[in-house]
């Protein structure tokens, strides 16, 4: 089969390795354009290193577009991972039409942030949907979905492979309660990564673990407190227990193992996070 594919980052480019180990013809890959200074796109680099034509245009909606298209004389056309928007006079021109792949389990979780948020608000399972869209944001008929269950203490890095959650979202509250806590950070991690405040610098949290306080003799701590500095890791007190975290990244820094960063940071007991 002669495909185009629409997309960017890793979630493009896996749909891009898929096709191609598949033994499909990719025709032509379309991302939009890195801004100066950002990272090079995983799903540009992967065409380019396979020879697959590239368009890098500002937008899908203009002539330009839609003549590259059907230059290209493809059977369908496959979005993934798409942050610009596609019109029906674009998405109509392969012959087939237009499917798109999407990191949820719709209806629910539509928009670039579908793969963090069911870990962040605690769901047992996600899954992906491919279906054919229409102009509203990953609307259109299902054709398919299949469903993978998410296990209580895996990141979003283990589910998939990346995530589209911005900063302000992965913002940690320590007086909300600690499942909640928990489900940010495993939701944030690897990318954008749950943060909190230390000396009103940005202070990032990841590989963590969970533990529930059963009984009042188990709480510890003021909220946000450091609790405990051990040979691996610190913990951190929340409603209803405690967070222990393995791994920093403190101000844009290196990501450092939590005994590294508390001796090298000033990190110590009774430390008050997020001020």
């Amino acid at each position: 089969m002669r495909i185009a594919i629409v997309g960017q980052k890793d979630f493009g480019k896996a749909a891009l390795d898929a096709f191609l180990k598949r033994g499909d013809t990719v025709a032509g890959v379309f991302c939009a354009p890195e801004k100066p200074g950002e990272a090079a796109d995983a799903l540009r680099e992967a065409a380019e290193q396979a020879g697959v034509p590239v368009f890098a245009l500002p937008s899908l909606r203009v002539e330009e577009a839609r003549q590259a298209l059907q230059s290209l004389n493809v059977d369908i056309a496959i979005l993934a991972f798409v942050l610009q928007f596609v019109p029906q006079d674009f998405a109509t021109i392969p012959r087939h039409g237009t499917i798109q792949f999407h990191p949820s389990l719709l209806p629910r979780y539509r928009g670039p942030s579908s793969i963090n948020w069911p870990i962040i608000l605690g769901d047992t399972r996600t899954g992906l949907s491919i279906f054919r869209p229409v102009d509203g944001l990953d609307e259109g008929p299902v054709i398919l979905q299949k469903e993978t269950p998410i296990g209580p203490d895996e990141t979003v890095g283990k589910v998939y492979f990346e995530g589209w959650c911005r900063d302000p979202e992965a913002q940690i509250n320590w007086h909300t309660h600690v499942e909640q806590v928990y489900n940010l950070i495993r939701g944030c991690d690897p990318a954008p990564g749950a943060w909190t405040l230390f000396n009103q610098k940005r202070l990032q949290l990841y590989d963590a673990r969970k533990h529930s306080a059963r009984t009042f003799s188990q709480v510890k701590g003021r909220i946000g407190a450091i609790t405990s500095i051990g040979e691996q890791s610190l913990s951190i007190s929340a409603q209803g227990g405690q967070i222990e975290v393995f791994k920093l990244r403190y101000d844009g820094g290196k990501k450092l193992p939590a005994p590294q960063f508390c001796a090298e940071s000033g990190l110590c007991l009774g430390t008050i996070l997020g001020t």
